[in-house]
């Protein structure tokens, strides 16, 4: 069983997400994200807990590899979980409406990894923010030196552009580090104005 409060796609994820950046160690993982057969254990705030701190034990490049997988996992799976005709829908839009549905949709993405969180999404031409309140990843830690929303970051951006909207993401605020909550800031075509640049070097 899985604690209520926690989504089966945020225990998906950080499953697939271990796998892919440090698959010597899923074993390990496994006994706090794994239920066994029967429902005889349970993925519980406390687990949860645990193996985020385990997971911060091995070292910034890994917490951050497996955060930044699992949250681009955690966006697919949120868009493939909607229904066909809303996809089509979503693409045939131009740029700017598609944006801020992918945005909207973060929403949802946040809601499925812990139902506690509220997210509040703003957009105004090319700049927005996304703003968490109670993340799971803060609410379960003590302050910290540094941001614990990679998580969303990478999968509020790997979102945008599963719809064909370029952007980086990155932490403005994080509760883990004294912030009153956790936000995020969007930049429309990003990545498109840095290639840009990179080429005109």
């Amino acid at each position: 069983m899985i604690d209520p409060g926690i989504g089966r796609l945020l225990v998906a994820s950080l499953h697939q997400g271990i796998a892919d950046a440090a698959p010597g160690r899923l074993d390990f993982y496994e006994h706090w994200l794994r239920p066994a057969e029967g429902g005889e254990s349970r993925v519980s705030l406390a687990s949860l807990g645990a193996v985020l701190s385990f997971l911060r034990r091995e070292g910034q490049p890994t917490y951050d590899e497996v955060m930044a997988r699992a949250g681009r996992y955690s966006a697919e799976w949120t868009v493939a979980a909607m229904p066909a005709f809303e996809r089509r829908l979503v693409s045939r839009m131009p740029s700017v409406l598609r944006a801020r549905l992918a945005l909207r949709l973060s929403r949802r993405l946040v809601r499925g990894t812990y139902l506690a969180s509220k997210t509040t999404v703003r957009l105004r031409r090319q700049s927005g923010t996304v703003a968490i309140s109670d993340s799971i990843f803060c609410t379960l830690r003590a302050a910290s030196t540094a941001p614990m929303c990679g998580f969303y970051a990478a999968g509020v951006e790997h979102m945008l552009r599963l719809f064909d909207v370029p952007a980086t993401v990155a932490v403005a605020e994080c509760r883990a580090e004294g912030a009153a909550s956790c936000r995020l800031l969007v930049t429309i075509g990003g990545a498109r104005r840095e290639a840009s640049a990179a080429e005109a070097a």
